[in-house]
């Protein structure tokens, strides 16, 4: 049964227009209140592998669906902060001087992310070419840099409160690989992968591919005599991961 107090006129030419703004008033404002929803706040703290906060870092985010990209510094605390962004996949990137870069896949889903992240001393690299021939031993150290080098590991440290701060290690002592006489004429390239450790002496030497045994002997033979003058984080003695790449190169 109709209602009688109900006015069953169609709607004027006009009341059309209002009703229709009115509708598309109600959509906008939906999808920009489903869009809000579908925003994240990611925010989190960058440190060192000792905990001290690492400031001015650069963190950047890529969305991996439209190659959008974001980025932020972290604040004299190592707080970093991103606003509003579009739920999605993103790579996070984090570099800072003297540390390995981090890359990690982040999915941001609406609701706010806390990603806090420690960042690991970089890799020391040292390079050598061994001509075969006669070895000429590499020159020793002189005593009054040695002393000055071992001086400057002594004194107190200058670090703030804040982390990243990387006095990186000195050698002290050297040793040059011999040629193997098996490889004269031949040649090749060993990588050895090690630690200068908290003592300053190399350990854990580990050869890297398929080079000759002999070449690889040699190379650790030579690395295994370094001696460092170790590296300090945040003014602490710590291990650090060295990369040696030992070219002997013949000439015959």
């Amino acid at each position: 049964m109709l209602n009688a107090r109900l006015n069953h006129a169609p709607l004027s030419r006009s009341g059309r227009i209002a009703a229709v703004l009115v509708v598309g008033l109600v959509t906008v404002f939906a999808s920009g209140f489903s869009a809000a929803q579908n925003t994240t706040v990611l925010s989190g703290t960058i440190a060192d592998q000792l905990g001290g906060s690492i400031k001015n870092t650069t963190v950047s985010l890529r969305d991996l669906t439209t190659n959008a990209t974001y980025e932020v510094q972290t604040d004299a605390t190592g707080h970093y902060a991103f606003a509003a962004l579009p739920s999605d996949d993103y790579l996070m990137t984090i570099k800072a001087l003297g540390f390995q870069p981090i890359e990690q896949r982040v999915v941001l889903t609406g609701a706010a992310l806390e990603r806090n992240m420690q960042l690991r001393l970089g890799t020391v690299q040292e390079s050598i070419t061994v001509i075969d021939g006669p070895s000429t031993p590499a020159p020793p150290i002189k005593q009054e840099i040695l002393a000055k080098l071992r001086a400057k590991a002594n004194e107190p440290s200058s670090c703030s409160d804040a982390g990243g701060c990387i006095a990186p290690p000195s050698k002290v002592t050297d040793k040059k690989p011999v040629f193997p006489d098996s490889q004269i004429g031949i040649g090749g390239i060993v990588t050895l992968k090690c630690i200068i450790d908290a003592t300053g002496h190399v350990s854990n030497i580990q050869p890297v591919g398929t080079a000759n045994a002999d070449l690889v002997q040699a190379a650790i033979a030579a690395v295994s005599q370094w001696e460092f003058i170790p590296t300090r984080l945040d003014g602490q003695v710590v291990d650090t991961e060295m990369t040696v790449t030992v070219n002997f190169k013949t000439t015959k």
